[in-house]
């Protein structure tokens, strides 16, 4: 992403625009609750007082770059400012996950996992606090989901022709070559999600239109059963990028480049029934994430990222009441951690 250059100390100006459409609605917590320990939740720091530091970091798939933002919460049509991180020669920011209570974050970084403590404070050219080698046969390092509970981290990864997840337990004390805890093999798709909650593994597969639920996610160690997928004819012919879940709404959000994002609700039931939001985009590359702390969703299409607050309420059709950061073009924003 252009404006996601790596600078030293550099700082940028985003302007922000309200987006139209239909949808709203209440709070409530989903992928993250103060229970389940899974991503997104950040106990509230940065969203009504007195955080100063980073609390949103946004990747940029495009220049292997991130950023970190000092609110959650940019208000349309108004605009902030956020400190470019140079990477001091690490690339390919295509996972990260905030663990907020500890002030901790974590990136994929090549064939590495970046570790940086305090990362409210990062700012200018960072280095990692320690780096983590997984002693495993891979390529690259990609999506990561940080279950803060159990204190275990989900990194997939590339191996031959397929994708793998490896999964490190006690994550916060590792450093150096560490072989995973576990490694799920044989996924059949690129991308997944966990449901804490639920204890589920969900993998979108290759076509996009098939969705494979593997109960026991915190057992599962080698290759995955064989499973009958959920067929989502909806999705057929149509290029899915990025999941996210709203666990307490049963909801499962996914990025869809061109079109804007897919809902299916009642995942874990079964349900094949796929919605959308239609966002104004010709996007080839997005990303989604869901905050159940504030019931609050970014979708990143390309160089445009939309916020939506009351994503539990968002129904099918036109955006909603979304705030709209705009970058140059070339921009792939894809990743977020709060």
């Amino acid at each position: 992403m252009k404006f996601f250059k790596i600078l030293a100390a550099s700082v940028l100006t985003l302007s922000l625009a309200a987006c139209g459409g239909g949808g709203g609605g209440a709070s409530g917590t989903g992928s993250t609750t103060a229970t389940s320990g899974s991503i997104g939740n950040n106990n509230g720091n940065g969203s009504t007082g007195g955080n100063t530091g980073n609390v949103l970091f946004v990747g940029d798939y495009g220049n292997h770059a991130f950023a970190a933002f000092t609110t959650l919460t940019p208000a349309a049509g108004s605009s902030i400012s956020a400190n470019v991180l140079g990477t001091n020669g690490l690339t390919m920011w295509n996972g990260l996950a905030l663990d907020a209570e500890h002030d901790r974050l974590y990136s994929s970084a090549g064939l590495q996992i970046a570790v940086f403590e305090h990362a409210s404070a990062l700012n200018g050219i960072i280095t990692p606090t320690r780096l983590i080698t997984p002693k495993m046969d891979y390529s690259s390092l990609w999506d990561m989901v940080l279950d803060k509970v159990h204190d275990r981290l989900y990194v997939k990864y590339n191996v031959g022709l397929g994708g793998a997840i490896a999964v490190f337990d006690n994550i916060s004390t590792l450093s150096g070559t560490v072989a995973p805890t576990r490694r799920i093999d044989r996924m059949l798709g690129y991308d997944y999600m966990v449901d804490f909650r639920r204890n589920t593994l969900y993998v979108l597969g290759w076509s996009h239109d098939q969705l494979y639920t593997y109960p026991n996610a915190d057992q599962i160690n080698g290759f995955l059963p064989i499973v009958t997928p959920v067929k989502l004819a909806a999705l057929t012919n149509k290029d899915v990028r990025g999941l996210s879940l709203d666990e307490q709404h049963d909801r499962l959000y996914m990025g869809v480049p061109g079109v804007g994002i897919a809902m299916l609700d009642q995942a874990s039931t079964g349900a094949s029934q796929v919605n959308f939001v239609s966002l104004p985009n010709q996007a080839t590359h997005s990303g989604v994430a869901y905050d159940a702390a504030h019931d609050r969703l970014y979708a990143g299409l390309d160089n445009q990222v939309y916020i939506f607050n009351s994503a539990s309420s968002l129904a099918p059709g036109n955006s909603s009441s979304a705030t709209q950061i705009s970058a140059p073009a070339g921009s792939m924003i894809t990743t977020f951690a709060f």
